[in-house]
């Protein structure tokens, strides 16, 4: 397969911020024509599927209109699938929707051998999106999936219709004065106090 390193079009960043704005749009006519149809839930309507990547079980949502743009979100750190299930619904219709868990989130395997650097997710992800033989893709993307996300965008800007930002871990919106900061959490003793001991993600 060939893979580019040269910078995403204009285009398709445009494109993918006027999805974006359609989303919000329809979200907002939704509340205005019929408040119970855009209520925020926590329900999560959507059935569970499974594929195994490197060995190991990785939990996603596939549905929608396959003939449609396939919409393949990559949730942040530390949620899941989860966190899209109040926005997949206003695309199903038209597209196809993929939402899947990171390895080590959600329902997918928490296998504890593995390092969870950033190219270890990586390869899950590409992988996961090459098993599924998903073309032409638009990217929904959210912090942690945003590095992801934007990395395989780089290097597979074949396969990339659009990609989505939200709160997307890029300078200057994420300084990399910050790098050191977020390395804490890979460490074995600071990691664990922050995320488990002071709840860090929740109590901020």
């Amino acid at each position: 397969m060939h893979k580019s390193n040269k910078p995403l079009s204009l285009s398709s960043v445009t494109y993918g911020f006027s999805l974006l704005l359609l989303l919000l749009a329809c979200t907002s006519q939704a509340q205005t024509s019929d408040p119970r149809s855009a209520a925020i839930s926590a329900d999560f309507p959507y059935q569970s599927k499974f594929i195994t990547v490197n060995g190991h079980s990785l939990h996603y949502i596939d549905e929608g209109n396959s003939d449609g743009d396939s919409f393949v979100f990559l949730h942040g750190n530390p949620t899941s699938s989860y966190l899209w299930r109040n926005i997949m619904h206003y695309l199903k219709a038209d597209n196809r929707i993929i939402a899947v868990d990171n390895i080590g989130f959600g329902q997918s395997e928490q296998p504890s051998e593995l390092d969870y650097t950033f190219q270890t997710h990586y390869d899950y992800i590409e992988k996961f999106i090459s098993q599924l033989g998903l073309e032409n893709i638009i990217l929904v993307v959210h912090d942690w999936g945003s590095v992801l996300g934007l990395n395989y965008a780089m290097l597979n800007q074949h396969n990339v219709k659009a990609v989505v930002l939200m709160e997307a871990l890029i300078p200057p919106a994420f300084p990399m004065a910050q790098k050191g900061f977020m390395a804490n959490f890979r460490s074995p003793e600071s990691g664990k106090k922050l995320l488990i001991e002071d709840n860090l993600f929740i109590e901020s």
